[in-house]
């Protein structure tokens, strides 16, 4: 990281499948440009993902008052309810909104636990896990969005959290980036105060969507094209940065 944070600005960048850097044009290059200087090829699995830890960056104003940023934990997409049974075309036009005549549809928002949300219609529930006792109660429980009648729009069986998270989470390095356009040219620079955490287990993370610390902030969309739909998918749990030091059991 200190090879990284003395490069100072970088053009945004990522690897593609042969490992060979490439330009990246989309706003949302930090990520993949502190991996590509890592040498970490994108492919959405849930194992860490160097040398044994989980890489996050998180875009901050300055170095000195990071300030309490918005960060990514995973992005699993849902495996039960509308979303799967009847696809995501159907879960869009179903939940999400237009405001150009059809032409696209998005189903984005914070989604907080048990909290309705206002334009979806949909609540983020825990079914089969209790607070109290801080234990999980059904074996077939999920994290779920709900409708104002129960129908289940789409739900995160525990099973499938529990190994994602573990993997993925048991360690952990955040790590903060400015920037900037120069030329027409993304670029980031990479702080040299980043956050260490290590050690969590699944009922921090149902503790914490729980109480509102971790939330699902979905960005899908669909935008049509020769008359048909095409979807773009990416369903996001996120916590706010203050609230790491309640999912990780180390800092550092």
């Amino acid at each position: 990281m200190k090879r990284i944070h003395l490069l100072e600005w970088i053009d945004s960048k990522r690897l593609n499948s042969d490992g060979n850097p490439q330009s990246y044009l989309a706003q949302n290059g930090g990520g993949y440009t502190l991996e590509a200087e890592l040498g970490i090829k994108p492919n959405g699995d849930a194992n860490p993902d160097y040398l044994g830890w989980e890489v996050k960056q998180f875009a901050v104003n300055n170095f000195v008052s990071i300030g309490n940023k918005a960060l990514t934990l995973m992005t699993p997409e849902p495996n039960g309810g509308v979303y799967v049974n009847e696809g995501v075309e159907r879960f869009v036009l179903e939940y999400g909104y237009t405001n150009n005549e059809g032409e696209r549809y998005d189903f984005t928002g914070i989604h907080n636990c048990s909290s309705r949300h206002v334009r979806t219609g949909l609540t983020l529930i825990l079914q089969g896990y209790d607070y109290e006792s801080n234990s999980i109660t059904e074996a077939d429980g999920f994290v779920g969005l709900i409708t104002g009648d129960d129908k289940i729009a789409g739900s995160w069986s525990f099973a499938k959290l529990i190994e994602h998270w573990k993997r993925k989470h048991a360690k952990a390095v955040y790590v903060p980036s400015l920037s900037r356009m120069s030329d027409d040219i993304k670029q980031y620079y990479y702080g040299n105060f980043i956050r260490l955490f290590q050690y969590t287990d699944f009922y921090l993370f149902l503790r914490a969507v729980n109480e509102g610390s971790i939330y699902y902030d979905p960005g899908i969309k669909l935008v049509k094209k020769d008359g048909k739909y095409v979807s773009k998918r990416r369903s996001q749990f996120r916590v706010k940065s203050n609230d790491l030091v309640n999912i990780y059991k180390e800092k550092e």
